[in-house]
């Protein structure tokens, strides 16, 4: 089972000759580089290091069937160039492989995410990445979604398929609808169900550039939308002509406008089920979380396409009082009969500034009666703000990770023994010394797989641990 890792936006286009600025903009996204330590620490017992270089190794993502583990984040080459490199434990994890890079690009190459599918005889391993390329259309740099897979061998044996842009667009964005600028394709979501693989991303429409005259002007985001393309060949042919815009784009430049972001995916049950961060009129000052389901067979959206997603993140007291503000960066897992959301929000009271994650889950998604969701629980609860949820499943057992700031660098975690009916006391996942950040989580076999970046060494590293 695949958890969703949501991840903030770089700066979206930039000029050639400032392509080395970007690259190291979009480093300290995830955080400093960290300081060269004279005498490295040993790694505690049970973690692994798995990138193993002294590049910088950030976002990784990871899928699991039974004891084989896959992960696959970004590796900096070089100042301009970032690869996406995966590696493989066919042993539960306690071991991995030679990582192998997917993206082979001279390029930019970033955010990746992972997902897997089976063919009868073998496993697909599904990866898709953000990639820096210049739109044939304009010159400028943009951000497109790309995608590669390969078909795993007798032996374990990987062998990527040439990636292809399941994003390209014509430069029709930017400041109007006259504009040339490109349409930047960003924080892209995979997912599959038997031989359909779902990929989706933010797609930014409407925006204005930083003025190269003008030291203090910035990015400004006004409009962006949640688009997705299918495949139903297990990732051979996808919809790249046409692809379907899940978040009810803005009618015109001049009108209300609504930045969509951070999709996540999951499907079961013959369902594939939708979630984003939107700020949908009336108060487009505050962001919610919204969820679309589509019935595979039939192509049926629920809420229908042509209407605004359903939002989950709203929830009020008995006086009308809402009790989540400002909701973010869901993610979404789904097994058997069940599917779950996640995200991050805050409490409304303005002298509340921390955030706390909070579940909804809802069963039957195979009936075809409408989803009935809980109510939304505090899973965090504490006074640290608690970020960046993340979501696992196997079986009965539900793990849910996030990043807090009570007492310092660390990932907590609570997990469900009976589908998620109660959870456990919060415990410790990881703690560091060093910076933690981009945790991602798997889980197979009643087993919870945690990968994360660390600076423990000097430079970012990608680690692992199993419980």
């Amino acid at each position: 089972m695949i958890s969703a890792a949501p991840y903030k936006k770089p700066r979206l286009t930039i000029k050639r000759k400032r392509l080395s600025i970007l690259a190291l903009f979009l480093l300290s996204l995830a955080g400093c580089l960290g300081e060269s330590n004279t005498a490295p620490p040993t790694l505690p017992p049970g973690v692994t290091n798995i990138s193993k270089t002294t590049a910088v190794s950030l976002a990784p993502s990871a899928a699991s069937i039974g004891s084989v583990i896959y992960v696959v984040w970004g590796e900096g080459i070089d100042a301009v160039n970032d690869e996406i490199f995966l590696a493989r434990s066919d042993n539960g994890g306690m071991s991995f492989g030679t990582p192998i890079n997917v993206s082979k690009s001279p390029d930019f190459s970033g955010n990746p995410k992972i997902a897997l599918s089976n063919n009868g005889t073998s496993n697909i391993v599904h990866v898709v990445w953000e990639e820096l390329i210049s739109n044939p259309g304009s010159g400028e740099l943009e951000f497109d979604i790309f995608y590669s897979r390969a078909v795993e061998g007798l032996t374990g044996s990987l062998t990527f398929e040439s990636p292809q842009n399941l994003s390209a667009s014509l430069p029709v964005c930017g400041p109007s609808q006259a504009s040339v600028f490109p349409c930047p394709s960003q924080v892209p979501a995979i997912t599959t169900f038997n031989n359909h693989v779902f990929v989706a991303w933010m797609e930014s429409t409407f925006y204005t550039q930083p003025n190269a005259s003008d030291p203090s002007s910035t990015f400004q985001l006004f409009n962006s939308d949640i688009l997705m393309v299918k495949s139903s060949d297990h990732g051979i042919n996808f919809n790249k002509a046409n692809p379907e815009v899940l978040s009810l784009p803005s009618i015109s430049f001049s009108g209300t406008q609504s930045p969509s972001q951070n999709p996540s995916l999951a499907a079961t049950g013959g369902h594939l089920f939708i979630a984003w961060e939107d700020t949908p009129p009336p108060d487009v000052t505050i962001p919610k979380i919204l969820f679309r389901s589509l019935e595979i067979a039939s192509s049926v959206y629920t809420p229908p396409i042509t209407s605004p997603g359903l939002p989950l993140s709203d929830q009020i007291d008995l006086v009308g009082k809402p009790v989540i503000a400002n909701s973010n960066l869901p993610g979404i897992a789904a097994e058997g009969d069940n599917v779950y959301l996640i995200w991050e929000g805050t409490d409304p009271d303005p002298n509340e500034s921390d955030s706390e994650i909070f579940l909804r889950q809802a069963g039957n998604v195979s009936s075809g009666s409408p989803f009935i969701f809980s109510t939304a629980r505090n899973l965090s609860n504490n006074t640290g703000r608690s970020k960046k949820g993340r979501i696992a499943i196997s079986g009965q057992d539900i793990f849910i990770a996030w990043e807090d700031a009570s007492t310092g660098p660390l990932v907590l975690f609570s997990n469900s023994i009976d589908g998620g009916v109660t959870f456990g006391n919060t415990q410790t996942l990881i703690s560091s010394s060093s910076t933690i950040g981009n945790t991602a989580i798997t889980a197979s076999n009643n087993t919870l797989f945690t990968f994360w970046e660390d600076a423990l060494f000097g430079n970012f590293e990608v680690f692992s641990s199993r419980q």
